[in-house]
């Protein structure tokens, strides 16, 4: 686990592989990421600091107070538990030309053997940003008609998705295989296939496969890709009569909830009505997958009616031979026990937000 320091602002800077850790005593509203309250300083820190401007002062309470009191080898497997093992940024408010207890936190960490550092800002390759540009939206922020900002559909879904993630990281860790590399290399490929799937059903827009746009790389991954795109049009010879695109990257806000929809297509009973389509290049169905399209019906139907939803489909290109895709649809009329499913996991997300800032001061520490 690698650890970085940033501060609030620089937030939306880190790359999708590190997760952001408030150290502050208070987080700002909007910060979605977890809260390490044991590095936090007392209110009376901050405020004799800010009253007397006493640097000296306050490095030597903040030791004698928080960091004389923890455990290093605790400290890092805590930060390791709240970031599933993925590399962290602490984040508090300061810039890093001001004075913040991050740099007394950095040069603790240091003197116990780690290596931290402020987070830089990477420049941006092609791969990169063509990732960044087809992805699932996973950073998007959306503010609904009052100027409020909404949870994002993936970010309900990441409470089922993090577990399941947890276990194929640890199946790749027995075949010695590291799983960021894996999981960036398999998430390039889908960001292809899915990139050409959307491209081809629009009218407007040439379908061409650039592997260096998407960041594939190697000839092994670059033959996964072409196997799905001919899997995925395999299955739509039989189907492109009736394959009919009504929208692709629809961006929809509710009251409580947004998104993006990546394809909607005609109904094949009533064309006026829409189903939603998610491309995935998994070697099987999830149910992660289907709940996340019933946030959007959710949302949908918010926005345009009840009677306005067909169904859901996901189809699945087979990557490793390029067999014909696979393709699950639920019609609308079965949806209720997913949008049940999907209205608990919204409430879960609520309670977690609300409590993730305030958990720790309910209990009181035993020394």
């Amino acid at each position: 686990m690698k650890i970085y320091t940033t501060y609030f602002a620089r937030v939306k800077d880190l790359v999708d592989e590190i997760v952001p850790i408030s150290i502050a005593y208070k987080a700002p509203n909007g910060f979605e990421g977890p809260t390490y309250r044991q590095l936090a300083p007392e209110w009376w820190m901050v405020k004799d600091l800010k009253d007397s401007g006493d640097k000296g002062a306050y490095t030597d309470a903040y030791h004698r107070r928080i960091l004389n009191r923890l455990d290093v080898n605790r400290v890092l497997d805590e930060l390791s538990f709240l970031s599933q093992g993925h590399d962290i940024a602490l984040v508090c408010w300061e810039k890093p030309s001001e004075f913040c207890h991050r740099n007394i936190i950095t040069n603790w960490l240091n003197e116990h053997g780690q290596h931290v550092e402020e987070y830089q800002v990477p420049t941006e390759t092609k791969g990169a940003k063509a990732k960044k540009d087809h992805a699932d939206n996973h950073n998007k922020m959306y503010i609904n008609a009052d100027g409020e900002r909404v949870l994002r559909v993936t970010e309900v879904i990441k409470i089922l998705a993090k577990d399941q993630l947890v276990v194929w990281a640890n199946m790749l860790g027995f075949k010695g295989i590291d799983y960021k590399k894996e999981l960036e290399r398999t998430a390039n490929i889908g960001s292809l296939f899915h990139g050409i799937a959307e491209q081809y059903m629009d009218p407007k827009r040439l379908a061409i496969i650039d592997y260096e746009e998407y960041g594939v790389w190697g000839f092994q991954s670059r033959v996964e890709a072409t196997n799905a795109i001919k899997s995925f049009f395999k299955w739509l010879d039989n189907l492109s009569v009736k394959y009919k695109v009504k929208f692709t990257e629809k961006v929809i806000i509710g009251k409580h909830l947004g998104g993006t929809i990546d394809c909607g297509i005609d109904g094949f009973k009533d064309p006026e009505k829409v189903i939603f389509v998610d491309y995935k290049t998994s070697p099987n169905f999830y149910l992660t997958q289907f709940l996340q399209l019933c946030g959007y019906v959710t949302i949908y139907e918010e926005l345009y009616g009840e009677n306005s939803v067909e169904g859901i489909m996901v189809i699945t290109a087979d990557k490793k031979k390029g067999k014909k895709a696979r393709a699950m649809l639920i019609t609308r009329d079965k949806l209720d026990p997913l949008i049940s499913c999907f209205n608990c996991l919204y409430n879960t997300a609520i309670a977690t937000r609300m409590l993730e800032n305030t958990w720790y001061d309910l209990g009181e520490g035993i020394e």
